[in-house]
Formats: structure tokens, C-alpha cells, sequence
């Protein structure tokens, strides 16, 4: 398996050496699209920052999208996914 490891143990630590925003990359880490918003949740769980995520069209075909149009998910999942977060980070 050659997707990269999306190791949440690193956030904390990193948190505290460096005074620059800490980012979760959960398109790359996962390589899916359904698995996108789990591993992004898990991230902000974990404390980091912000999230870098792959978004593609709504309507396109991931297959024809020249550069990592597998792992990208549709601006109505990154919505509800930025929905959920919020509320989460709200009853903290």
C-alpha cells in the first residue's frame, strides 16, 4: 500500500515546537474521497489548525481529472463537512 500515513500523534508535539498553524492533509493521506471527511475529522479532533483538502466539481468525473481526482471530494461534502466540525468545535 503506498498512501501516505496520516499519524495524529504528531500534532500535539508539533503544536508546541512551532508557532506556525499545524495542517492535516486528509486527501493525500487516505488516497479516497468517502474516506476524506473521517480522516479530516480525526485531524481537527487531534488539534490541528486547518485542513488541506482535494475538491473536485460536483458534477465531474473523477477520472478525468488530471491530478488526484480520486481522493476529491464534491463542495457539497466539503460544506457538510465544515458543518459538522463547526458544531463539534462548538461543544468544546
Amino acid at each position: 500500500y503506498d498512501r501516505f500515513t496520516l499519524d495524529l500523534d504528531v500534532i500535539a508535539p508539533l503544536k508546541k515546537e512551532t508557532f506556525l498553524p499545524v495542517l492535516v492533509d486528509p486527501s493525500h493521506s487516505t488516497g479516497r474521497a468517502e474516506m476524506v471527511p473521517f480522516a479530516a475529522k480525526a485531524g481537527i479532533g487531534a488539534g490541528a489548525h486547518g485542513l488541506l483538502i482535494e475538491v473536485i466539481g460536483e458534477r465531474t468525473d473523477p477520472r478525468t481529472v488530471l491530478s488526484d481526482g480520486e481522493q476529491g471530494i464534491r463542495p457539497s461534502v466539503l460544506r457538510d463537512l465544515i458543518r459538522e466540525i463547526k458544531v463539534s468545535s462548538e461543544g468544546c
